[in-house]
C-alpha cells in the first residue's frame, strides 16, 4: 500500500514524474481533513474537496496552465495519477528530506 494508515492522519505530500528521475508535480492530500491538490508547483499546491476509498482519491479541479476542470484519480496501491480528460498519467511517490 502506498500510504500506511499512521500517515492517514495528516497532510501527505507527494512527488510526481512522467517516466524520468523529473519531479515535474506534486500532490498534497489530508483525509483527516477530506482535501487533495495537484500542482506543479511544490510551494503552491491547490486543494478541492477530495473522495478518499481504500483503493483511490478523487478530486477535480481546474487546471493551473488553461483553467479547464480537470479530474485527478490516484491509486493509493500503485501510486499512479492520472488526469482526465486527458491521458496523462504519473507515478507519485512520498516525499522525502534528503538531508
Amino acid at each position: 500500500m502506498l500510504i500506511g494508515a499512521s500517515a492517514r492522519a495528516e497532510s501527505v505530500n507527494l512527488n510526481c514524474t512522467n517516466g524520468s528521475d523529473e519531479v515535474i508535480g506534486h500532490v498534497t492530500f489530508d483525509e483527516k481533513a477530506g482535501t487533495a491538490g495537484y500542482s506543479a508547483d511544490v510551494n503552491n499546491v491547490p486543494v478541492s474537496p477530495a473522495k478518499f476509498t481504500d483503493v483511490e482519491i478523487t478530486w477535480t479541479m481546474n487546471s493551473s496552465y488553461d483553467g479547464k476542470l480537470l479530474s485527478y484519480a490516484l491509486d493509493r496501491t500503485t501510486g499512479t495519477l492520472s488526469f482526465k480528460p486527458s491521458n496523462w498519467r504519473f507515478t507519485c511517490t512520498v516525499a522525502k528530506a534528503k538531508f
